[in-house]
């Protein structure tokens, strides 16, 4: 449960939520497996748009995402048989076509090798250059120190530090939490 918890996001800003586990970070889409619906890759890729954007987008955006993130030889697969990793694409895939102001994205990197994390974070300082910012919920210190702007770290539901990657890193010595600094 979060308690007294306050912080700005600005646009084009990637934020990193990190903390232990049950301490407050984690958000209701974490398990793709349980928020797919549809039939095939590419009906799960167009419901979300269908329902918040009507018809303020097209199938060749939706394409062109299925193809970056590695999904286009699937569309016509049936999403409850793609990998975990697959799967969190095509939510990512799904959200990004949605344009939100700010996404909101539970562990995006589970499930994912080195080259599909350079991809989502490609895709994501893209879309954050757009003048939208991302919030993700992150057990990888490596990779949030390296990809985001800022570091919220959580401990009992409480905001113990937002800050720039490295003042997050003293910040964290001082607090004797070792184990969520980088290698």
């Amino acid at each position: 449960m979060l308690s007294d918890i306050s912080f700005d996001l600005y646009p084009g800003e990637i934020a990193a939520v990190m903390g232990d586990n049950g301490g407050g970070k984690g958000l209701i889409f974490q398990n793709p497996n349980h928020h797919i619906f549809e039939t095939s890759v590419m009906k799960e890729a167009l419901l979300a748009c269908s329902i918040l954007r009507k018809d303020d987008y097209s199938v060749a955006e939706l394409e062109k995402l299925l193809c970056e993130f590695g999904l286009l030889p699937y569309k016509e697969k049936i999403p409850q048989t793609l990998s975990m990793g697959e799967k969190k694409r095509l939510t990512m895939v799904s959200v990004l076509a949605c344009k939100p102001d700010i996404l909101l994205l539970d562990e995006p990197l589970a499930g994912q090798d080195l080259e599909n994390v350079k991809l989502l974070f490609k895709k994501l300082r893209g879309y954050c250059g757009t003048k939208k910012s991302a919030i993700i919920s992150c057990h990888n210190p490596e990779k949030a120190f390296k990809y985001c702007d800022r570091i919220l770290f959580l401990d009992k539901g409480k905001l113990m530090f937002d800050a720039p990657p490295d003042r997050a890193k003293a910040l964290l010595l001082k607090l004797g939490r070792s184990e969520y600094l980088p290698p």
